[in-house]
């Protein structure tokens, strides 16, 4: 048995996906498809605290990708988000917006590029079954009732995306497929004892050439003084402040829909939101986060200021 970062941890999975080989090793599996080229895009962060580690922050990473595609090289855009927390989801479809104006050089002109977005969470979603699940292009004919699959087509391509969901908490130790396999690194059963910020494997994964480079960078994550740290930071933060923040919203959506009005909801906003304003500054974040108005979040703000 050897041990390596838990990778459902955000700074263990961006200490592995800032590593080419690892990152093309992963994303091939997901995609099905081989990778040549992979060039990490200059990237964003959301929302930092002074004081804290990011706060309900998405780990993001857009990669420039040259996949061969039925024998044909294609161009693409991959844009990987990743989250722990259910709170952040309101943010991801801002980050995909950005992507969509997005260029690339091709035959000596700037031409738009399809976009494939790769969700991976550190929960479970409700409706979606799979641990990994794809999400295509299905066409329903209006006029004779019928579904029907739309042929290859770029001005489709650049219109529409395919998208891929993975559930780290979902997934099984072990499985033959190539995508199975690969994320068998991630699988939460393998958690060491109490401690959830890394993961005991047998030592035949160790030993496995397809694995080797996410296993590689994993353990040396786990060796390395400084991202040690922040995983210990990162686990504090998300037990004192992030469950507490979703066990409101979790309380006050129950009582609204229990009393037949949003007024429950509304309020366990209200104190997400007053939980907030001591750890961020960004007031149109507060209320992204929260789904109140930026108004209500200012004058909150104005009054959490006062003596």
């Amino acid at each position: 048995m050897f041990q390596i970062a838990n990778p459902i941890y955000d700074e263990a999975f961006k200490f592995l996906m800032a590593d080419q080989k690892a990152a093309k090793v992963l994303l091939s599996a997901l995609l099905g498809e081989d990778i040549e080229l992979l060039d990490l895009l200059p990237q964003e962060r959301s929302l930092h605290s002074p004081s804290l580690t990011p706060v309900l922050s998405v780990v993001r990473f857009d990669y420039l990708a040259t996949v061969q595609i039925h024998g044909k090289r294609k161009k693409v855009l991959i844009e990987l988000q990743k989250s722990k927390s259910t709170l952040d989801l309101g943010r991801f479809r801002r980050y995909l917006g950005v992507n969509y104006s997005q260029a690339d050089q091709l035959n000596s002109e700037l031409e738009l590029l399809p976009i494939i977005a790769i969700y991976i969470f550190g929960f479970k979603m409700e409706g979606v079954g799979p641990a990994v699940s794809r999400f295509a292009v299905q066409g329903l004919d209006l006029i004779e009732c019928e579904p029907f699959t739309p042929a290859a087509d770029k001005f489709l391509d650049l219109l529409t995306h395919v998208s891929y969901f993975v559930q780290l908490p979902k997934l099984p130790p072990k499985h033959q497929t190539r995508v199975g396999h690969i994320l068998s690194v991630f699988s939460q059963h393998w958690i060491h004892d109490r401690d959830k910020k890394r993961l005991l494997l047998p030592d035949e994964l160790k030993d496995d050439p397809t694995l080797r480079s996410i296993v590689n960078r994993l353990e040396t994550a786990l060796a390395d003084d400084e991202t040690r740290r922040k995983l210990v930071e990162e686990d504090a933060f998300e037990t004192t402040v992030v469950g507490n923040l979703e066990a409101a919203l979790a309380e006050g959506r129950a009582e609204g829909k229990a009393e037949g009005k949003a007024e429950g909801k509304a309020e366990a906003q209200r104190e997400i939101a007053r939980a907030l304003l001591a750890l961020v500054a960004d007031d149109a974040t507060i209320a992204a986060t929260t789904g109140l108005a930026l108004g209500e979040v200012q004058a909150m703000r104005a009054q959490h200021q006062r003596p």
